[in-house]
């Protein structure tokens, strides 16, 4: 099965000020929860998207934390996301090359760290072209964004793990009607 996540922040302290929705005594306990959660939701089998901002902190807490997760883990580099590919690599992690990608083809959904409000495709707006973006990095600041044409998935909007590429084509089909 596919999953898909953005936003974690796993082991970074300022994100419990920044997101208060993020209710945890400290980012050790955040991170264990998280890592509960994204592991109750991804097998090991299942093919997982992070689509940035994964980890901010010390290399020995980020050796600490991401081998614990399962899945087939790509990720899309994101704001925070500040090591290199090959050090992802060595965390288990394909990282997906450009701003943006598809899961299927046929499907008009774009994924991206960034929405992308103003991407331009072939000189076109590629929102105007009627594709549909799931993103990140705004976290729980999503009312500027056209909800019609957008779905965050930062970790605070999702009970804090990630969601399953079905709960993600049914809200497509939902905010679109297609």
């Amino acid at each position: 099965m596919i999953k898909l996540v953005s936003d974690t922040h796993f082991s970074h302290g300022q994100i419990l000020v920044y997101e208060p929705s993020r209710q945890f005594e400290n980012y050790e306990a955040m991170d264990e929860y998280m890592i509960s959660r994204w592991n109750e939701v991804v097998s090991p089998e299942d093919t997982l998207y992070h689509l940035g901002d994964v980890y901010i902190g010390s290399s020995k807490r980020r050796d600490y934390v991401l081998p614990q997760l399962n899945g087939d883990k790509h990720l899309l580099i994101g704001n925070h996301d500040r090591i290199t590919k090959t050090a992802w690599d060595k965390q288990g992690f394909t990282v997906i090359p450009g701003r943006y990608f598809m899961i299927d083809p046929d499907i008009p959904i774009v994924y991206s760290h960034y929405p992308i409000e103003n991407a331009i495709e072939d000189g076109q707006r590629l929102l105007d072209m009627g594709y549909f973006n799931v993103h990140g990095h705004v976290h729980t600041n999503i009312s500027h964004l056209d909800q019609s044409n957008h779905l965050c998935i930062s970790v605070e909007l999702t009970e804090m793990g990630p969601v399953d590429y079905e709960w993600v084509l049914a809200t497509y089909r939902d905010r679109t009607g297609k």
